[in-house]
This record gives C-alpha cells, sequence and structure tokens, in this order.
C-alpha cells in the first residue's frame, strides 16, 4: 500500500520531527469507514518528495498548516516547526492534545512537548475558537452538509471540555469525554436546525459555565488590572 511506503519515508526522514494520530481514532470514535488522520511536524526547508506529490490536497481555509496529503484513506497535516512550536508556547489545544497522547498514537516525537497551563489564555482561545467554528458550522448548514455541521458543533463542546481538563489537571485525561455529545448531535438524524441548536445549546451549558467558573475571577482581574493602568496614564 501506498500509506504504508510514505509512513515509513516519514519515519525514517530527518526532516520530520514529529507524528501523531489526530482525529475520531484518539475518541475511539473512528469506523471501518473513517480516515486515520495523522499530524505531521517537519522541519522548515522541507519538500515532499515528487513522487507523493500527487496526493497533496488543499488544507482546510481555517487551518494555518503547510498542506495536507490524502493517500489510501489517510489524512496527513503538515505543520512546519515555525508553524508548531507557537502553538506549543501559546498552548493552543491541539498542541495539548498530542502532548497528552497516550504512546500507541505517538508514532514518532523528537522531543517532549513542554506545555504550560494559562487559564485566562485558554479561555480567551475558547472565545475565538467559539466564533469560527460556529461560523464554519454555519456554512455546512447552508450546503446542505448536516452530518459536517453537526460534528462541527460538536467539535466546540468537545474543545471547550478538553479546555476544562487541562486547567483543572494540567493535562488531559480522557479524550472521549465528549462522545455522549457526539452520539446526541452528530449521530442525530435530525436536520431540523432550530431542533440541533437548542439542543447543542443546552449541551454546551454544563461545560461552559465550569469554564467561566474557573476563570470569570482571572478575568475580572485582568479588566481591572487594565482600568488601573489607563488610569496612571
Amino acid at each position: 500500500m501506498k500509506t504504508n511506503k510514505f509512513y515509513k519515508w516519514l519515519i525514517e526522514s530527518p526532516m520530520v520531527y514529529y507524528l501523531y494520530n489526530r482525529g475520531s481514532i484518539i475518541y475511539g470514535l473512528n469506523t471501518k469507514e473513517s480516515d486515520i488522520d495523522f499530524l505531521v511536524v517537519v522541519d522548515p526547508e522541507f519538500t515532499l518528495p515528487e513522487e507523493f506529490n500527487e496526493y497533496k490536497t488543499k488544507g482546510y481555509d481555517h487551518r494555518d498548516i503547510l498542506y495536507n496529503v490524502f493517500i489510501d484513506n489517510c489524512d496527513f497535516i503538515f505543520f512546519t516547526t515555525n508553524e508548531w512550536f507557537p502553538k506549543v508556547t501559546h498552548g493552543d489545544v491541539v498542541a495539548w492534545e498530542c502532548a497528552c497522547l497516550p504512546k500507541k498514537f505517538i508514532h514518532k516525537e523528537h522531543v517532549k512537548l513542554m506545555m504550560t497551563t494559562n487559564p485566562l489564555q485558554l479561555r480567551k482561545d475558547v472565545d475565538d475558537y467559539l466564533e469560527l467554528y460556529y461560523i464554519v458550522a454555519a456554512n455546512h448548514f447552508q450546503n446542505k452538509e448536516f452530518d459536517q455541521w453537526k460534528k462541527q458543533l460538536w467539535d466546540i463542546i468537545k474543545y471547550i471540555k478538553l479546555t476544562n481538563q487541562i486547567i483543572e489537571n494540567h493535562k488531559i485525561i480522557d479524550f472521549k469525554e465528549a462522545n455522549s455529545e457526539y452520539k446526541q448531535l452528530v449521530e442525530n438524524d435530525c436536520e431540523d436546525e432550530a431542533i440541533i441548536l437548542k439542543l447543542w445549546l443546552d449541551l454546551i451549558k454544563e461545560p461552559m459555565g465550569l469554564l467561566h467558573k474557573s476563570t470569570d475571577g482571572m478575568l475580572k482581574k485582568e479588566k481591572e488590572k487594565k482600568i488601573i493602568q489607563n488610569e496612571k496614564k
């Protein structure tokens, strides 16, 4: 299989520093029909061998990735170290996911990712993520891509739940925590926008409430500090 050849090349290439599983497989939601998702971190000077160029695909517009390679039902997204390590330093949830993966999902790791917990920044990231992914979800609905629409809504809840785990435990301890929402949202046959959004709002209420409870005090202090600094000016 081409995948085996490509995977072996990635493992052996000195320009490839990290290779992780991503997506449904790490949440226990994969089926026989599911793509197998990988995240690859490469040297800034990395170039894809010509024999694999035909498998490059257009990356998602909302991801700052180098490119996608889709081959034999395996989807590889590529970041350069210049794109990836700012995510690690920032404490991006995608980086947290990789840092907390069980060993069976870590195929190559140059050095262990060292993450720091910044609850207030995580809260702000959630706010940004909510706005962006809700727009993406709405676009899927308008295009009658109902499965993708509902999956995007579930992704938002999953993101918030992971954020809460990071704040509370300084790591992700349970990747499958949001699976019940997956069944209720993504596997829901209903295509009525009002009904699904009402369900989504009910499901998101508890994790969002926990996030606010753990960060509202920090957010208030930050605002007070800015007010004092502005008064001194």
